[in-house]
Order: C-alpha cells, then sequence, then structure tokens
C-alpha cells in the first residue's frame, strides 16, 4: 500500500471533482467543495480509502497535501469568479505540516484569486481543540473561513462550536434524511443557539429529493448541498456566473492568554471565603455539568496532583463518558489524569499553576469559578484557609475562559502516543 500511494502522490495522481453549493431561496450556485479523488477504478478512488492509506503507512500530511493542492489548482483552472467561495477539506493533525516547496505559488496565487473556506469534519472539534483555534486565528489573517462539516453526527461535538466560531456549519445529511427525533431536534437547537450568539452561514448536505429540501428549509439551512442540486463532477467550462456572495461573518474566537482568575477578575466582583465553599460552588457547576449530558465542556485547572485525588478522578472520569470534552489541567496531571479526561503539558511559568478554576459551558448554559489561595493562611488546616474567588454565568465571559483553556490541551493522536512513550 505504501509503493502504491507513493506512486499516486508522485505522478499527481490526485484530482477533484466539485459540488455545487446552491442558495435554497434562489437556487444559484454560490460555492463549490472540492472533493477528493485518486485514480479512477483504483483502491484508492475515494477520499476516504486515500487518506485512511496515508494515515495507515505514515503519508498522512503528505496525501493531505495533495487533496488540498488538487481542490486549489482545479479551481484556479476552471476560473472561479471572486465571488464564488471554494470549500477545501484539511485534516487538523496536518495543519502544522509545511506545504511541499514545489506548491508553494499555487497557494500564493489562491490567496491572491480565491474565496476559501477550509473544512473540517465534526469530529475534529473534541480531537484537535487547540489546533481549530489556531487554524481559525490563522485563517482570519488570510482573510478565509472555517467550515465544520457533518454536523450532527456526532452530537458531542456541537458543545465546542462557541469556543471554535466557525464561518460555516454544515449540517449532517441526518438531520435532512431521517425522521424528526429527539436527537435531532438537539442538533438543531444547538445550531439555532450558535446562530443566534454569533452569526453563522447553515449548508445542509444530503439533499437528495424535494423531500429532503422542505426538510432543509425547515430547519433553517439558507444553502444546500446534494445530488438533487448538483452531483460532484468537473467543473463546467465556462464556469456559470456566480449568482452572488456568500456572506462569511468571520467571528474570531476570543484570543486570550493568562489564567482565568486573572481574566474574570477585570470585570467581575472578587469574593473571599475558607476553601470549603469554594468547593461546594465546584461541586455545584459540576453537578450542573452532569445534567448538560453530552452538551456539556468541563474545563478545570488544578493546583496539582495531591488535590486531584481518588475521589476526584473517579466523578471526573463519570463526566467524561458522557460529556463531549472534560479536561484536568495542573502541574503533575499528566496527559490523562482520569479515564476519558484530557490533559496538558503544563510549564512552570503557566498562569494557572497556583489556581483552581472549573468552566462549563453548555448549548444553553455557561458558568464560571476561578480562584486562587491566599500565602497568609498556610497555617491553617486546607479547608480552612481562604481564597479569592470569582463566580460568573456571563456566557462571553465563560467562552473567553474556556478558550484559554482549550488552547492548552494535548490533541487525542499526541495523546495516544505520550501514553505509548514516545517523545513528541
Amino acid at each position: 500500500m505504501a509503493a502504491v500511494l507513493e506512486d499516486v502522490l508522485r505522478t499527481g495522481g490526485v484530482s477533484s471533482r466539485f459540488q455545487p453549493v446552491v442558495d435554497l431561496e434562489t437556487g444559484a450556485v454560490v460555492a463549490y467543495e472540492a472533493l477528493a479523488r485518486g485514480p479512477s477504478g483504483s483502491a484508492l478512488e475515494s477520499p476516504r480509502a486515500l487518506l485512511h492509506a496515508g494515515e495507515e503507512v505514515g503519508l498522512l500530511a503528505e496525501t493531505d497535501w495533495a487533496c488540498r493542492n488538487a481542490a486549489v489548482a482545479g479551481a484556479l483552472a476552471g476560473g472561479f469568479e471572486p465571488s464564488t467561495v471554494l470549500f477545501v477539506n484539511v485534516e487538523p493533525a496536518t495543519l502544522h505540516a509545511p506545504a511541499p516547496e514545489p506548491t508553494s505559488g499555487l497557494w500564493d496565487e489562491a490567496r491572491r484569486t480565491l474565496r476559501v473556506v477550509l473544512e473540517v469534519k465534526e469530529e475534529a472539534l473534541t480531537a484537535h481543540p487547540a489546533e481549530l483555534l489556531h487554524l481559525v486565528s490563522w485563517v482570519r489573517e488570510l482573510g478565509w473561513g472555517v467550515a465544520v462539516d457533518d454536523v450532527g453526527a456526532k452530537g458531542g461535538s456541537l458543545a465546542l462550536m462557541p469556543l471554535i466560531r466557525p464561518d460555516v456549519i454544515k449540517l449532517d445529511k441526518r438531520v435532512v434524511q431521517e425522521r424528526p427525533s429527539a436527537e435531532l431536534a438537539e442538533v438543531v437547537n444547538a445550531v439555532t443557539a450558535q446562530e443566534e450568539n454569533s452569526p453563522v452561514v447553515v449548508v445542509a448536505k444530503g439533499i437528495e429529493n424535494e423531500r429532503h429540501l422542505e426538510a432543509a428549509l425547515a430547519v433553517g439551512a439558507r444553502y444546500g448541498q446534494g445530488w438533487l442540486l448538483g452531483r460532484p463532477e468537473y467543473l463546467p467550462q465556462p464556469l456559470p456566473a456566480a449568482g452572488g456572495p456568500l456572506e462569511l461573518h468571520r467571528a474570531a474566537p476570543p484570543r486570550v492568554t493568562g489564567a482565568p482568575f486573572d481574566l474574570l477578575k477585570e470585570e467581575g466582583t472578587v469574593r473571599r471565603a475558607p476553601k470549603r465553599m469554594v468547593y461546594s460552588i465546584s461541586r455545584h457547576l459540576e453537578r450542573q455539568a452532569v445534567g448538560l449530558g453530552r452538551g456539556a465542556i468541563v474545563l478545570s485547572t488544578f493546583e496539582g496532583r495531591h488535590v486531584f485525588g481518588e475521589a476526584t478522578q473517579r466523578r471526573y472520569a463519570a463526566m467524561a463518558m458522557d460529556a463531549a470534552l472534560v479536561a484536568a489541567l495542573g502541574p503533575g496531571l499528566g496527559a490523562e489524569p482520569a479515564p476519558g479526561v484530557r490533559g496538558s503539558r503544563m510549564g512552570e511559568d503557566d498562569p494557572t499553576l497556583f489556581d483552581w478554576s472549573v468552566v462549563v459551558i453548555g448549548h444553553h448554559f455557561a458558568a464560571a469559578l476561578a480562584s486562587r489561595g491566599l500565602d497568609v493562611d498556610e497555617d491553617l488546616p486546607d479547608l480552612d484557609r481562604r481564597r479569592d474567588f470569582i463566580v460568573t454565568y456571563d456566557r462571553k465571559r465563560v467562552v473567553e475562559a474556556a478558550s484559554l483553556l482549550v488552547g492548552t490541551l494535548l490533541p487525542l493522536s499526541i495523546r495516544e502516543l505520550s501514553e505509548q512513550g514516545v517523545d513528541n
């Protein structure tokens, strides 16, 4: 397989087909998604097979770049108008891999002449949240956009939407093709909540008949994609005139640094209480998170392994079984502080090193607690030592605190290597 894939990459055997994205109100084509194809009739013809082979043989970055290059080259050759958007799929695990040297000029031309939206699969939100925050910042600097694909395929990742703030949400085909259910209603409600908090373009995928089209309009999608509207094909020549611009709002995620306590105290009221009271508040927020189920994000910082005891580990492992993302960060906690709980590598100069905080976000709920101990109480019993603390339910400030912590998380791929003792 490695030899076959290397030959495909070396000979330029990856090409693109382009599926139109249509304005459901006017029927006009406003964008195209580039879909990679390997050699026709081969085992590597589908994009899934291509990327799976690349991952299996250690050539994922090279394969992903070949797919991206084929997309951009096809769009440039096809004569895209400045108002037409090109959706290009990317693998978050390869975002930091440099472009192959011979193709750097191709992307320079793309930056000058194309409106590109980089598209990531929904599962990437929970697997690579830190990388996606960096991707969004980089894309904003280029003036491009970010789309999350197949939203609703794995509902838990919807919780990450407030942090990533994508320009485009592409609904999974299940939303329009399956019968209404409580699960699909949760997806629609979560997307609606995201639209209200941060403007976003909604595209319904999988529109293959008139019933699917009716369902797409019912869930609030302005744009659509599917075989009823157009199949993946080579670009027509000449390319039809664009039907109007697909407006991207480009609401960048907050770029914050420091510790949650320092961030929240800028606008919040700092209180002081014994640790036992702060502990009761943190447990209350944890119980709130349990009630949110798979729509929850829980991000906590601890002063060290010594305060992340067995009882706390069990609580966080239990939350991680249902929630979209649970993380426990602090010195000595490592890559996976408890089963299913995400960690980070914290340096000795990390501003959160001696803070204790709990941040909880759901589709319709947001709360944060941030606290800092007082050195003057070191001689008192642990639960009697006083702490300065802030509690807020202001969604904007909670999202900022969450973004700060998410940016430190290890991606799943690195965490798995860490468990095997591989130096990254």
